[in-house]
């Protein structure tokens, strides 16, 4: 019982999703679709962000990071944390794994948490 309580919101999900099939077929139809295009859009982008995630690692000196936008970095931290933002592409799901890079770079956590609320404003625009 334990087992199954610690997985009740994916069953939860998945009579949902069921029920829709059975009783909304046209609903189910339309977020297949959906469902479909961001699985394939997710897939196409990942290849190029981890491959951008590992220049960054390979190139990019931790020293030059810290001083640019670490803790001591000041307002010049966050301003360009915030032209990071930006310039930003992709979607928000891109953000959380350059966000562990930059941490690992040694970027303070406010100038991270910036650039993905900078992105995440970018990205309400272009929808």
């Amino acid at each position: 019982m334990k087992r199954i309580l610690k997985y009740k919101f994916i069953i939860i999900f998945v009579m949902f999703y069921a029920l829709t099939y059975l009783f909304l077929p046209e609903i189910w139809k339309k977020i297949e679709e959906v469902n479909f295009s961001d699985f394939t859009s997710t897939i196409i982008m990942f290849p190029a962000i981890f491959i951008l995630l590992g220049l960054i690692e390979a190139w990019v000196n931790k020293d030059v990071m810290t001083k640019l936008v670490g803790d001591e970095s000041g307002w010049k931290g966050n301003a360009v944390s915030y032209f990071w933002g930006m310039i930003g592409v992709g979607p928000l799901y891109v953000a959380f794994p350059v966000a562990v890079v930059l941490l690992r770079k040694g970027i303070s956590i406010r100038n991270v948490d910036i650039y993905e609320k900078v992105l995440k404003l970018g990205e309400g625009e272009q929808r």
